[in-house]
């Protein structure tokens, strides 16, 4: 066991027993009426042993009142800093989103230390692929495929869109995306987009992360492979990106926004205030707040623009 890897066990350790004392998500409306929830649906690829089963499961949500309808599709994509979180977390956000009339997918991934990158991208590779597969199956409209990731789960999508519109940057892993995927437009909130060799800094605990996420360490040219706006190109889908008051990252949206803005791709930067609430970093899972009401009925009339 690296030292890298014992480093993140403990932050690992730290992080669980600070997200123990933060409040809920939202009002614990897990089981409503007017959803159906499909709960731990397998997606991977057959060969992993059973415990490894849970980092490969997607949850489905679809309004009761659609019945068998083809819908569009949203895949959330949780955060927890590379290293911690699980989709069950996000079913107040994803009951949320699927009122909006979407079949809303929350995917779980490979989390480090245990798993290095890309094994998530890969994860979240073959849960796409699931969804093309099960379309009929599940009622999805594979025309309008719609993806949204907050704090690292945003970095992950980011990477992933990157890793569908830039062959170059596909052409460094030994899988491939699915035939005939395409997204029409994602959603990154609060993300950690930006983490560049330049921008060290021993304080921050991303670039400990880093050194044991990536095989190899956290190497200037490692780096560089997982900094999203080295990869942006003119095929990056159209694309909404948030922040509010109290998020530590926000510099990353000035900087996505400024790669999406060189390349001329659509895209909107909406930054949230609520009065003197302060609404913190991913405020928008809360949606107890009204300002993450707004915000998610925002993403989702973002993406109705485009249905």
């Amino acid at each position: 066991m690296t030292e890298a890897y014992e480093k993140v066990l403990k932050l690992r350790e730290m992080m669980m027993k600070a997200d123990s004392l933060i409040e809920p998500h939202g009002p614990q409306d897990t089981d409503p009426a007017d959803i159906v929830r499909t709960e731990d649906l397998f997606f991977g690829s057959g060969g992993e042993p059973a415990g490894e089963h849970r980092f490969r499961s997607l949850d489905l949500f679809r309004p009761a009142a659609a019945e068998d309808r083809k819908l569009p599709v949203i895949v959330s994509v949780h955060g927890g800093g590379w290293i911690l979180g699980d989709k069950a977390g996000y079913r107040p956000y994803c009951n949320f989103l699927s009122r909006e009339g979407f079949a809303v997918i929350a995917v779980n991934y490979h989390l480090a230390p245990e798993a290095q990158f890309p094994v998530p991208l890969e994860d979240l590779n073959l849960a796409f692929g699931w969804i093309l597969a099960h379309a009929d199956e599940y009622g999805l409209d594979t025309e309008h495929i719609f993806a949204v990731g907050d704090s690292a789960g945003a970095h992950l999508l980011a990477l992933y869109t990157c890793f569908l519109t830039n062959g170059q940057y596909a052409g460094q892993f030994s899988f491939r995306p699915p035939e005939g995927l395409a997204l029409t437009a994602v959603a990154l909130n609060c993300g950690a987009i930006d983490i560049r060799p330049e921008d060290r800094d021993p304080k921050d605990t991303a670039y400990d992360i880093m050194d044991a996420y990536l095989p190899g360490g956290a190497t200037d040219g490692n780096l560089l492979k997982v900094c999203v706006t080295e990869h942006v190109t003119k095929r990056f889908p159209p694309c909404f990106l948030m922040s509010g008051t109290g998020d530590f990252l926000l510099p990353h949206q000035y900087v996505m926004q400024a790669a999406l803005a060189k390349k001329n791709l659509p895209f909107e930067f909406h930054f949230y205030s609520q009065g003197s609430v302060r609404l913190g970093h991913v405020f928008h899972l809360n949606i107890n707040k009204e300002a993450s009401v707004k915000c998610n009925r925002d993403e989702c009339d973002f993406f109705k623009r485009f249905l």
